[in-house]
């Protein structure tokens, strides 16, 4: 018994842990990177999404800026969910590094800007020792910003039909290892007022991409109710056939209750007076006198005896 406990133990842990990564070899490739900078977006701070595709399932290391504020490291699958599950990545000397089973990623944080009354100014520097093959900046206007200004110069600006703001966006580059590529951003803003105060229904970056991990964490919820269920299956399923199995081994198995035994009683015989002549002549059976020449009772049918 014992040792068919264990392994229904082992199953059911084996359930219930993470799935394995697929490689944990070294990324130097990585194939497209998009770099979202929002200013001003739901904080007084640059808000930088990071979303790229790896030449293969790794770990790899990015560049992070010392004073970054770190918020989001996920992983995104083939089909463009994402899933915050990879743990702490490692941080320090202006990186971050982390290992996942998908190609895709997106790091997000927050990097302060330099302010003089309404003008607003800042730099993003990328400089990584892994090569990019197609790198992509897009900066979004806020809401409150009257006149936005890059350098390099960005395209002419697009106005985007999700959320219905002004994307200013950068012509596709590459990026070999240990090369730098800076993006210079000027704007000018009528009021202190956030973005997201005006978008409250924003989601989405240029990308495409959510910039939430809430559905993320509502099919990780909806998977945990799932395989609680199977593990409570699991689990009812052992608990009966472990009482087969003791009910087998004793060979004893409950009886099941009979109606009680009747019995038919007999009528009890009648004592007849003595006849006046001669010998009567009676059944043995039930006592019913017999008239004579009867071989067998007129009332229960029994054989009559001889006298």
């Amino acid at each position: 018994m014992k040792h068919h406990s264990l392994i229904l133990l082992l199953f059911v842990m084996l359930l219930f842990s993470p799935p394995p990564l697929q490689a944990q070899t070294t990324v130097t490739v990585i194939e497209s990177l998009t770099v979202d900078l929002w200013p001003d977006y739901d904080q007084e701070a640059v808000l930088v999404l990071l979303t790229g595709t790896l030449s293969a399932p790794g770990t790899v290391t990015i560049p992070l800026p010392d004073n970054a504020d770190f918020h989001v490291l996920a992983r995104i699958d083939s089909q463009g969910n994402m899933y915050d599950d990879l743990g702490t990545p490692v941080m320090g000397n202006g990186t971050i590094t982390f290992t996942t089973p998908d190609v895709g990623f997106r790091v997000e944080y927050y990097v302060p800007y330099s302010g003089s009354g309404n003008e607003r100014s800042f730099a993003y520097t990328w400089q990584g020792n892994v090569a990019v093959n197609q790198l992509f900046v897009s900066v979004q206007q806020p809401t409150a910003a009257v006149s936005l200004v890059t350098v390099p110069a960005a395209n002419a600006p697009v106005r985007s039909q999700n959320d219905g703001l002004l994307y200013h966006n950068l012509p596709t580059q590459t990026a070999p290892p240990g090369q730098t590529v800076v993006i210079q951003v000027n704007y000018a803003m009528s009021s202190s007022t956030l973005t997201i105060a005006s978008q409250p229904a924003i989601t989405t970056g240029s990308s495409g991409v959510s910039t939430t991990t809430a559905a993320a964490n509502n099919n990780l919820s909806t998977w945990a109710i799932v395989l609680g269920g199977v593990g409570l299956l699991l689990i009812a399923i052992a608990v009966t056939w472990q009482l087969a199995t003791q009910q087998r081994s004793t060979g004893k198995r409950p009886l099941a209750k009979r109606p009680p035994k009747t019995t038919r009683s007999k009528p009890a015989p009648t004592r007849q007076a003595a006849p006046t002549q001669g010998k009567a002549k009676f059944c043995h059976e039930c006592g019913e006198p017999a008239q004579p020449g009867d071989r067998f009772c007129r009332s229960c049918g029994a054989e009559l005896k001889r006298l």
